[in-house]
């Protein structure tokens, strides 16, 4: 993976809490949880459940992708309500 790949991903992941910006509350955390469950339910899976040869490969760099998404995801929650409460005050 190089550099480019892995800033798209945070990217991506920066831009689904935006899409919740005028709503109030928890609703901004939700592209992280999403992520954040796709990811662990992924890693269970191929915990318990491994794959062949490059299978383990694509399982890894998939988990990699969502993780990277889920970070740029929290990032971007707490950009939100940063900026949210530095407005209010």
């Amino acid at each position: 993976m190089n550099y480019g790949y892995i800033f798209g991903c945070i990217f991506i992941g920066f831009l689904f809490p935006l899409l919740f910006w005028k709503a109030k509350g928890f609703y901004k955390w939700i592209p992280a949880l999403i992520f954040t469950l796709g990811s662990v339910l992924l890693f269970i899976k191929a915990k318990f459940f491994p794959g062949d040869g490059f299978n383990n490969l694509a399982e890894f760099i998939v988990l990699l992708s969502l993780l990277l998404a889920d970070i740029g995801s929290i990032l971007s929650a707490l950009f939100i309500k940063l900026t949210k409460s530095l407005k209010s005050s």
